[in-house]
């Protein structure tokens, strides 16, 4: 690619992390254009579709997540690290709009977008584990568990403005890791049993 076209890309790229990260993934692609000081066509020629966009924009605003996970990885304290890990995440996801509304979803991602929730959900698990090893979290906690708590956190991520400040997203994890930790935990009501598959046609 020629230094002015990867150039151009960059710059794309970054004007619709700002963009999305500010307002969702709603903004239109001649907005983003204009602030990335280039023409829509432009814009096409590295990104073919809009989704196309958001999906590189949204996997480049997940870097810093990796960064996390390998924080609460190296971290000696396991039940430390999981607390760290839920409430910078959460900051994190409020500073990203767009990112937490995707990270929310469950129909109509790309594989890309797939592949990097799966990658950050596996963290999770991982340091969810370590801190249920050392008897810091409770036991019975399982991964469908901490999907829905994923979306959670990317909900609370998203109400943001006069529905709910930063003081009460933080109420909010904490709410949440109580739960996780709470040394007489109120017993969970079983999943239920996966669908059995039908039998094959005789």
């Amino acid at each position: 690619m020629r230094v002015d076209a990867q150039r151009n890309r960059e710059q794309v790229l970054a004007a619709a992390q700002q963009l999305f990260a500010d307002r969702g993934t709603s903004v239109p692609v001649d907005e983003i254009a204009r602030a990335a000081g280039v023409g829509v066509g432009t814009v096409h020629r590295h990104f073919l579709t809009k989704d196309d966009l958001v999906d590189a924009a949204l996997i480049a605003s997940c870097e810093p997540i990796f960064g996390l996970l390998e924080t609460a990885a190296a971290d000696p304290d396991a039940g430390h690290a999981l607390e760290q890990l839920l409430l910078e995440l959460t900051e994190h996801q409020s500073r990203h709009r767009g990112l937490a509304e995707r990270m929310r979803e469950t129909d109509d991602l790309s594989p890309a977008v797939v592949e990097v929730k799966q990658q950050i959900a596996a963290g999770l698990r991982a340091v969810v584990a370590r801190a249920q090893a050392t008897g810091q979290v409770r036991a019975d906690v399982v991964p469908t568990d901490l999907r829905l708590l994923f979306a959670g956190l990317a909900t609370a991520a998203t109400a943001t403005g006069q529905s709910c400040s930063t003081e009460e997203r933080l109420r909010f994890v904490r709410i949440l890791l109580d739960g996780l930790r709470t040394p007489d935990p109120s017993p969970l009501p079983p999943l239920p049993a996966p669908p059995t598959a039908p039998a094959p046609n005789s």
